[in-house]
């Protein structure tokens, strides 16, 4: 008996760690049991984070247990006159509105039965729909048994004046940060050390070397990008003073919202990119059973 107790322990030593977890979560008849986790990668722009979480989307094809759903690029912003700033106050403050509705539509995450992700799918859609936004369609793009739905979002672009928030405002993020805080959400900032880099860096060139169609036409793309460009002093000035006000505009937001949060640097995630990867998978708690060198170059950005 003894020795047929030892044998057992030998053999459950020997299994990866994160098949306990799988038949933890998971029922007898493959439901699961535990609800999926929601993570906001908030960021103010220019510092990789799309690059970022396109990295993990392969997770969907090459990972059993430890899935990882992107849910779009920042969806709530992509509103008519939004980023042409033809708004008006009203429209603006109506928008605002929509967008935390979305927010708090995310805590309501159900992933349970095909029907409830499928409901909840439709209800975040619905929600985007009332500001003219496109769907996400998560229930079309990623798989029902994904373990962590990760939204990109600007926080601070949500609000007027994260220094100055009305009653209304303040309300709302109150109301999501205890939601978010009971489903046990994280956020994820991605942030950038070298602001001169991020000055200079063309806004528009991520997206022309993606429509990119071979080595050559990046090659052609980067070339036109860096060709008569003014670079002076005073756009410099100005564009690090944005960026610093746009990080505490964000520092604001995100210290109401009852949430651990990890910090990911540009920089480090250019130059170490295993390193931060396992660092954000250990930090969002999937499981890994895949290699990490997988997640290498499979991104569009």
């Amino acid at each position: 008996l003894n020795m047929f107790r030892t044998q057992n322990r030998i053999l459950l030593a020997s299994l990866p760690w994160w098949t306990f977890l799988f038949h933890a979560i998971t029922g007898p008849d493959g439901f699961v049991d535990a609800l999926p986790s929601i993570a906001i990668v908030t960021f103010c722009g220019l510092e990789g984070s799309s690059w970022f979480v396109d990295s993990f989307k392969a997770t969907q094809n090459l990972s059993k247990n430890g899935k990882i759903c992107i849910m779009g690029y920042e969806p709530i912003d992509h509103a008519p006159g939004y980023f042409e700033r033809t708004l008006s106050l009203e429209q603006l403050q109506a928008l605002h509105k929509i967008q935390w509705e979305f927010y708090q539509e995310l805590t309501t995450i159900n992933t349970q039965t095909w029907n409830q992700f499928s409901s909840w799918s439709d209800r975040l859609d619905n929600i985007l729909a009332k500001g003219q936004m496109k769907p996400i369609k998560i229930a079309q793009t990623c798989a029902q048994d994904s373990q962590v739905f990760l939204f990109k979002s600007r926080m601070h672009h949500h609000v007027m004046d994260p220094s100055k928030l009305t009653v209304e405002e303040s309300i709302r993020i109150e109301e999501f940060s205890r939601k978010f805080h009971e489903l046990g959400g994280k956020l994820i900032l991605i942030t950038r050390h070298q602001m001169l880099h991020r000055a200079l860096s063309d806004t528009e060139g991520q997206f022309k070397i993606r429509g990119a169609k071979d080595d050559e036409d990046t090659k052609e793309n980067i070339r036109n990008a860096y060709q008569n460009i003014s670079v002076t002093y005073d756009r410099v000035e100005k564009a690090v003073w944005r960026y610093i006000r746009a990080s505490e505009s964000l520092d604001l937001v995100m210290d109401r919202i009852r949430a651990p949060r990890f910090v990911v640097h540009y920089e480090t995630l250019k130059d170490e990119f295993f390193k931060v990867m396992t660092q954000t998978l250990r930090y969002l708690d999937v499981p890994v059973d895949y290699s990490l060198l997988d997640l290498l170059g499979v991104t569009v950005w």
